[in-house]
């Protein structure tokens, strides 16, 4: 019995890593095929579904025939209900979801499973501040914007919150610590026209001259071409002041 024991273990684990590697080789039949040769060794295993699931859809989401869609909803499902359930399950099965409102759901809820996952917590700020939450936004965001490993993602959705509700003088601080993350990073900002879209805070704040600041580094920092927005912005500050030139 304890020899039996032992080969199903190592079958089950060959199958399953030898089934991971294949997925991630893009090798889709021959992943699923041993994927699901491991999952009738270990049939309450929610990773094993997961990984099952990435192999059916092939990286997408969006051109599954249906009988494919209902097999991956349903690995996706039974992998989050399990003990072992992992956030990337909940998170890839959020995608297949059409009505918004489902998607929410599934998010808060996953959340309170997860509630130190930065991932899930993330993308259902990024749902709130679509579907127009922003009261629930704020709340959720709160903890990411604490935490020791700041990403500039966040920074820039707090912004928005602020942004999209406007509330000009909140929205400017967070534009702020942008800038200077982009001054103080290596690898640059995915984020361009910060100084052009602090500008026209300031422009909406009724502060021109410190407008005209911000408009004149992005100009410093644009190519000709692409000069058009912050020198617009630069003569609408010369317009609500007659301090600049």
């Amino acid at each position: 019995s304890n020899v039996v024991s032992s080969i199903e273990s190592k079958s089950l684990r060959d199958h399953g890593s030898h089934g991971l590697y294949l997925t991630f080789a893009k090798r889709w039949e021959e992943a699923e095929a041993a994927l699901r040769t491991a999952l009738s060794l270990d049939q309450e295993s929610a990773l094993l579904r997961y990984w099952l699931a990435n192999a059916l859809m092939q990286e997408s989401v969006y051109s599954l025939a249906d009988e494919v869609r209902d097999e991956v909803r349903d690995l996706l499902c039974e992998a989050c209900c399990l003990p072992d359930s992992v956030p990337d399950a909940f998170l890839t099965l959020e995608r297949l979801y059409e009505e918004e409102s489902d998607r929410l759901s599934l998010l808060r809820h996953v959340l309170e499973q997860h509630p130190d996952s930065v991932d899930i917590r993330y993308r259902l700020v990024r749902r709130l501040v679509f579907a127009g939450d922003f009261d629930e936004a704020e709340e959720v965001v709160a903890p990411l914007l604490v935490a020791d490993e700041m990403r500039p993602d966040y920074l820039w959705t707090a912004f928005q919150i602020e942004a999209r509700r406007g509330n000009h003088a909140a929205a400017l601080p967070w534009v702020d610590r942008l800038i200077e993350h982009q001054l103080s990073s290596d690898e640059g900002s995915q984020f361009a026209g910060l100084h052009q879209i602090r500008g026209e805070l300031l422009i909406q704040l009724g502060r021109p001259a410190e407008a005209a600041v911000s408009f004149r580094r992005e100009i410093n920092i644009k190519h000709q071409i692409d000069q058009i927005l912050p020198i617009f912005g630069l003569a609408m500050a010369a317009l609500c002041s007659d301090d600049i030139e």
